[in-house]
C-alpha cells in the first residue's frame, strides 16, 4: 500500500496566518522572557516591517504567562530596563497600553533610576500623553 502525498503546489492555498504559533506554551519561562525581550528592544523600522506578527507574539506570551509583564533585562551588563522601558523607548505605542492595562508597573526604575518616561523622546508627545496618563511625571 501506497502512502498518500500531497503535493507542495496544492498546499499553496492555505494562507500564512493559519500556519504560524498559535501557542508558546512549548517554550520554557526563560525563552519566555528572551522573546519578550528580543521584540521589545526592536527599533521603530525593525518592528514596523512585520507589525501583526510581532504585536500578536507579543500580547499571546503576556497573555498565557501574566507574571512576566514586568520582566526585566538583567543579563550580564545590563541595567535592569523593563518591558514598558523598552517599548516606550522604540515607540510600540500598541505595546505599551497593552502592556499598562495587563498592569506593567510604569514606576519601576532601572539601575540608573529612570523610569519609562524617561526612556521617550523629548519630541515624541503621544508616548507622553499616554505615560502621564497612568500617573507617571518627569521629575
Amino acid at each position: 500500500m501506497r502512502a498518500h502525498t500531497v503535493p507542495a503546489s496544492r498546499l499553496s492555498y492555505l494562507p500564512r496566518q493559519k500556519t504560524a504559533i498559535l501557542s508558546y506554551r512549548h517554550l520554557n519561562r526563560q525563552q519566555k522572557r528572551e522573546e519578550l525581550l528580543r521584540i521589545a528592544q526592536l527599533s521603530a523600522e525593525e518592528f514596523d516591517h512585520n507589525t501583526k506578527y510581532n504585536t500578536n507574539r507579543f500580547k499571546t506570551l503576556i497573555r498565557e504567562n501574566p507574571s512576566l509583564v514586568n520582566t526585566r533585562n538583567v543579563k550580564k551588563c545590563q541595567t535592569g530596563t523593563t518591558l514598558l522601558m523598552y517599548c516606550a523607548g522604540n515607540n510600540h505605542i500598541d505595546l505599551v497600553k497593552f502592556l499598562i492595562e495587563r498592569g506593567a508597573n510604569p514606576w519601576l526604575q532601572d539601575l540608573h533610576t529612570k523610569n519609562a518616561i524617561e526612556y521617550v523622546d523629548s519630541e515624541n508627545t503621544n508616548m507622553l500623553d499616554i505615560l502621564e496618563e497612568t500617573g507617571l511625571r518627569n521629575y
